[in-house]
């Protein structure tokens, strides 16, 4: 008994054991215009240029559709400006309670899709949005806490 009233006394403390349940909602709440425009700005062609820790340059263009599919070109540029990795993938999309995921799905080689395994949890990403404007959204990995920035572009201008 001693032994175990601390280790409730610790799972109480963080949060992972409640003394008592609260009731719940009888059904899903409807989001809020706010949240209903934040998945919006989402939606449409983006660009993030960022440097690496190891002094790469990551290039990502992503374009997100209404429908919540999403396709993503990722390259890596060395110190000299050389292409050292591409890569181009596709996958679902999402936001919601202040959260942008994605599920990726595949990858293009030789233009040709290569699906992925979806028992694979590395292919599952969630995001804190920091900031969503109609020119910019920055999130922040809650697996890795990378920030990413992302400029709203044309796509005749990439």
């Amino acid at each position: 008994m001693k032994l175990i009233l601390p280790f409730i006394m610790l799972l109480i403390s963080q949060g992972l054991f409640a003394a008592e349940l609260s009731p719940i909602r009888d059904a899903k709440v409807p989001i809020s215009k706010v949240k209903e425009s934040q998945r919006e700005m989402f939606i449409g062609e983006w660009m993030s240029v960022q440097e690496t820790e190891n002094g790469h340059t990551r290039k990502a263009i992503t374009k997100r559709a209404a429908d919540g599919n999403y396709t993503i070109i990722f390259e890596l540029y060395s110190e000299k400006g050389d292409l050292v990795f591409k890569q181009e993938e596709f996958g679902l999309w999402g936001v919601s309670g202040g959260i942008y995921f994605t599920i990726f799905q595949g990858s293009l080689e030789d233009n040709k899709p290569v699906n992925s395994d979806p028992t694979n949890a590395n292919n599952y990403d969630a995001y804190k949005i920091v900031k969503a404007s109609k020119q910019e959204l920055v999130y922040q990995s809650l697996s890795s806490g990378d920030i990413y920035t992302y400029q709203k572009v044309e796509s005749d201008s990439i």
